[in-house]
């Protein structure tokens, strides 16, 4: 397996790839170009049972994350495919009230100090990211925008059964490495075959 990492950093390689509901499909993934963070926190509950003056009995629920991505600017393409941002035959951007975000796949990579690891988030919808501007003063400083992001278990065919599968991870490692060479090539889903 490989000496595993002590230490992760980093950010990179962002996409993000659409969800067709009706097909139960992934498109092929997007550079998401300007990546700064990404935060995610799981969402789920745990449920304790006493019994005999002790926890006799413990479950707990994955809902997913909740979290948020910052970027430093948003492409026109990112924007129109994530938030359904229309643009006229003008040039112009614009949203409507009446358009519901799409449900899309976050991919993204990050580095350790023996290796990098790859993710995918499945079911995420993200918010319109808020809109703030900063008079210039002495120095340019890069302005960023942050979206929150909700993300759900989406059920899948896993071994022929239905599973709900949240994400998924892979490792530069020697029993990860056809997975990770063809992670931004389509969204992998558990179990899939991969040619090497």
């Amino acid at each position: 397996m490989g000496e595993e990492n002590k230490v992760v950093y980093g950010l990179s390689n962002v996409h993000y790839s659409l969800y067709d509901a009706d097909g139960s499909t992934f498109g092929i993934p997007v550079a998401l170009p300007g990546a700064v963070k990404v935060s995610l926190a799981p969402e789920g509950e745990v449920s304790e049972f006493y019994a005999d003056d002790a926890i006799y009995y413990l479950a707990s629920t994955n809902n997913g994350y909740s979290g948020s991505i910052e970027m430093a600017e948003l492409t026109q393409e990112a924007r129109t495919a994530l938030f359904a941002e229309t643009v006229d035959t003008n040039g112009v951007a614009y949203e409507t009230n009446n358009v519901q975000p799409p449900v899309f796949a976050l991919l993204f990579e990050i580095d350790g100090n023996n290796h990098k690891k790859r993710y995918v988030f499945y079911a995420c919808q993200a918010t319109r990211p808020t809109v703030e501007h900063n008079t210039l003063e002495s120095s340019k400083d890069p302005q960023t925008v942050t979206a929150d992001l909700t993300i759900l278990p989406l059920t899948m065919k896993v071994d022929a059964s239905p599973v709900k599968v949240v994400k998924a991870n892979v490792e530069n490692t020697i029993e990860g490495a056809a997975a990770y060479g063809v992670w931004y090539t389509n969204v992998y889903t558990p179990g899939q075959l991969l040619s090497v």
